[in-house]
């Protein structure tokens, strides 16, 4: 037995590599796949498609195989939101605007956007967006009322409640998020971060 341990241990040491090896990069290659005034915020990579949404109500999709773009325009009433958060599940796609009113908004069954949250109010900012899994998802913004701003779905994004401050840790006046790029919040497991 320990001269079968003993091979093992030599073999091991023989087939590991010496150190780790860099990969050295000589060049990188720019492709440009939209091109627009647009203030793009949020992307999120959805089964072949890039998803993003942006300023003046912009969103929208690029295929990534094809090159093909999709874009709208998701207005509310005559204001055109800031959207700096996207999300997506299997089924929806979603987005969500930063200031007051902040608006979230999913893809809906007839082909158009739904809005499924609405909150209106000084100091309204919302920051980041994303999913567990296909029924639950959080939103996070600054806070307000003493405690971040906490939204939870857990039925696939078409409801959102929002997290009493009792349940959550205090706030300073004032604290907040990165906004211009929705990756404040990391889901690991059953767990969520939110910096």
């Amino acid at each position: 037995m320990r001269s079968v341990t003993l091979i093992l241990l030599i073999l091991l040491a023989a087939c590991s590599p010496k150190g780790k090896q860099k990969k050295e990069f000589t060049r990188v290659d720019l492709e440009i796949l939209y091109q627009d005034s647009i203030s793009i915020r949020a992307i999120e990579i959805m089964e072949g498609s890039l998803a993003f949404a942006g300023n003046r109500g912009m969103f929208g999709t690029i295929d990534l195989q094809t090159g093909t773009v999709r874009t709208g325009v998701q207005a509310y009433d005559s204001f055109l939101p800031e959207y700096r958060a996207v999300a997506h599940t299997q089924t929806d796609f979603f987005m969500l605007s930063a200031g007051n009113p902040a608006l979230l908004y999913k893809t809906g069954d007839r082909g158009q956007m739904e809005l499924v949250w609405q909150e209106e109010g000084e100091g309204v900012f919302y920051d980041a967006m994303a999913f567990w899994n296909n029924a639950e998802g959080i939103a996070v913004g600054d806070s307000r009322n003493g405690c971040l701003a906490v939204l939870i779905t857990r039925d696939g994004g078409h409801s959102w409640d929002k997290v009493s401050c009792k349940e959550l840790p205090p706030a300073r006046e004032g604290e907040g998020a990165f906004a211009a790029s929705n990756t404040n919040i990391a889901i690991v497991g059953d767990t969520a971060w939110v910096a």
